[in-house]
């Protein structure tokens, strides 16, 4: 079975964001912030917010929200079943894509939202 990043895999409205911003469980790095929250599905679900203010160029904002859903994607059969929202700051423009996936993979071991493999 292929690991993809489907429709399922998604935050999508308003009310899903919502929730996990008023869960409060953040994790900070450089380049993004990384919020979660458990959710009563069978999987984990990933939603990417890259706002104007912070990277102005679209095809930079596109960049960015296309490396963290890759990243999403590889690992979510060792991420729990959470929601998970990853905000872009400002430095992420100046940020190169290996730069970009270092600091994912910095957020994602911090928060402790990996299983352990086994």
């Amino acid at each position: 079975m292929r690991d993809t990043f489907s429709r399922k895999s998604k935050l999508r409205t308003d009310s899903e964001f919502k929730k996990v911003f008023l869960a409060k469980r953040r994790v900070s790095a450089d380049l993004c912030d990384l919020l979660y929250r458990p959710n009563n599905l069978t999987h984990p679900r990933l939603g990417v917010i890259v706002s104007k203010k912070n990277i102005r160029c679209a095809n930079m904002r596109n960049n960015f929200k296309r490396i963290a859903r890759e990243y999403f994607r590889l690992k979510q059969k060792q991420i729990k079943i959470l929601d998970i929202v990853i905000l872009a700051k400002g430095k992420a423009r100046e940020a190169n894509n290996k730069e970009l996936r270092e600091c994912l993979e910095k957020l994602f071991l911090r928060s402790n939202i990996q299983i352990e493999k086994s």
